[in-house]
């Protein structure tokens, strides 16, 4: 009878995702168009947050209407705006505020 008896294969759990890239290695990959803050990765352009673990996610965002045109507006503009995130932004203690935590200290 164990003749008989069928087993699976074993299980192969392979993702298609890449395990050990940040988003510093993505913006070396893909040059100037990309650009990290916060352990996020920004399309410079668009202003968008892109998933970096899968490359393919990113180079469909390159390839996508919307950021040919972006892109077209932003040399335009020649004005880099780079869009950070709240952690960062919140974090950022400007003299009116250092001063404000020492007023209200005193």
């Amino acid at each position: 009878m164990e003749r008989f008896v069928v087993t699976a294969p074993p299980a192969r759990n392979r993702s298609k995702t890449a395990l050990y890239v940040t988003p510093l290695d993505r913006v070396t990959e893909f040059g100037g168009e990309l650009h990290e803050d916060g352990g996020k990765l920004f399309c410079t352009s668009c202003n968008v947050v892109l998933n970096h673990v899968r490359k393919s996610a990113i180079s469909d965002h390159l390839k996508s209407k919307t950021h040919t045109k972006r892109k077209a507006e932003f040399e335009e503009q020649n004005v880099r705006k780079k869009q950070r995130p709240l952690t960062a932004s919140l974090q950022c203690n400007s003299t009116a505020q250092t001063e404000k935590v020492s007023v209200i200290q005193d």
